[in-house]
């Protein structure tokens, strides 16, 4: 194949005989603060979530994704505020920013620790 047919195959791919398909993807959720501890009944925490993608940008994502606690029956998230924990039972937990893909097997979490002592 010459240079020519590269290039007319390569525009006729974006230009919709087989669509074009956006490269940048989310590749990685960092979750601030990290690794806090605190005091049960103190003050709500605001967690934000910061999606790394492979064009080497960020978005600020505490907005798109599902805030959750690994324990099961906790419930420590706002559902009015996106990231705003009540820190209202003791103990360790995990807690995640699981961005949903419209495939689930490209969900893409991200985590911190939290511990809530007296």
């Amino acid at each position: 194949m010459t240079g020519f047919q590269k290039i007319t195959l390569g525009l006729a791919v974006c230009l919709g005989l087989w669509g074009c398909k956006d490269s940048v993807s989310l590749k990685s959720i960092a979750v601030t603060p990290a690794g806090q501890v605190t005091t049960l009944y103190s003050s709500a925490i605001q967690y934000t979530a910061t999606g790394s993608y492979s064009d080497n940008s960020a978005k600020d994502l505490t907005d798109s994704v599902v805030w959750s606690v690994d324990a099961t029956g906790d419930n420590l998230f706002s559902t009015a505020v996106p990231g705003l924990l009540s820190p209202n039972r003791l103990g360790s937990f995990i807690l995640l920013a699981t961005f949903k893909a419209s495939d689930p097997s490209s969900d893409v979490v991200g985590y911190t620790n939290l511990r809530i002592t007296n």
